[in-house]
């Protein structure tokens, strides 16, 4: 293995799985603790040009150098909205290949990219919009801003440092606005198209909060705002003219757009054969003999 090495003793990818120790402890029992943990970091690996390096974050860089980004939604308008890290919304090229006209940066700091064909709606830290320390009616206005650039048929990119935290609290919660299903549902939704979404593990602090309040975990957040949200966004909708709201998906308050289903390669490939359809090996196949016999 070129990329890694076994961990050495500057590391410290181990510190938050070293065995606790107390006071009951005796000289014997730290020495066993020290040495099991020594064991382990001979088995595990990381990478060598950064000792230490945090092995969490090796697999976040390897997955967005992979995938920088996903398309989440798809609506009839031919607009699409997709989640991504900083390594796709620095790429100016990525960006426009994939059509992107707008990005909404849901991090600390504005994406990298500066580019008059592609719209800047603001930098909305998603941790902060999760602790309540961004304004909702703020936020609402966002969301409408992206309701019409979605009806016009335009992609939207909403993205942080790994899209996989912050932009995907942001993007569940435009979710809500839009479709109005429920906040478990949208995560699981977003968890399927994108791997790294979480949303379930603790926040760090919010870098907009000056009152020291515990910190929080997003998916409970997006349950706590889920009814003002779902509300404010069919108001949104309904104020829409009726070709806009058509383009989205939209008919009325009972009939909400709605998320893409999904579905694996295995199930689409089962749905294909009930429909008629075969492989397109299979047809190469088929073709050749035809044409061999004739």
């Amino acid at each position: 293995m070129t990329d890694f090495a076994p961990l050495d003793s500057r590391s410290r990818a181990l510190d938050e799985y070293a065995y606790p120790t107390d006071e009951r402890d005796g000289k014997r029992s730290k020495e066993l603790k020290a040495a099991a943990v020594s064991d382990l970091a001979k088995i595990l690996v990381t990478d060598s040009y950064g000792a230490g390096r945090n092995l969490q974050k090796v697999c976040w860089d390897a997955y967005n150098q992979r995938h920088p980004m996903h398309v989440v939604l798809d609506l009839p308008s031919g607009g699409q909205l997709w989640l991504g890290g900083g390594a796709a919304s620095g790429q100016i090229t990525e960006l426009l290949d994939n059509g992107i006209a707008a990005i909404l940066a849901a991090a600390a700091y504005p994406p990298v990219v500066h580019d008059s064909r592609i719209e800047r709606l603001g930098t909305y830290d998603g941790t902060g919009l999760a602790a309540g320390d961004i304004d909702k009616g703020l936020m609402i206005k966002v969301f409408q801003r992206m309701l019409r650039l979605l009806a016009a048929g335009r992609k939207i990119l909403v993205s942080c440092k790994n899209g996989a935290h912050r932009s995907s609290f942001v993007l569940a919660l435009f979710l809500i606005f839009l479709t109005g299903c429920p906040p478990d549902d949208v995560h699981t939704y977003l968890n399927k198209l994108r791997g790294l979404v979480d949303l379930g593990s603790m926040a760090p602090e919010s870098k907009h909060s000056r009152e020291r309040r515990p910190n929080v975990v997003p998916i409970n957040s997006l349950r706590n705002m889920h009814t003002f949200f779902s509300a404010e966004g069919l108001r949104s909708l309904s104020a829409l003219s009726r070709p806009a709201q058509l383009s989205l998906g939209f008919r009325d308050a009972e009939n909400r757009v709605k998320l893409n289903m999904l579905m694996s390669p295995a199930d689409f490939e089962a749905m294909a054969r009930s429909l008629g359809w075969v492989a397109l090996s299979e047809a190469r196949e088929c073709s050749n003999y035809c044409y061999a016999v004739g």
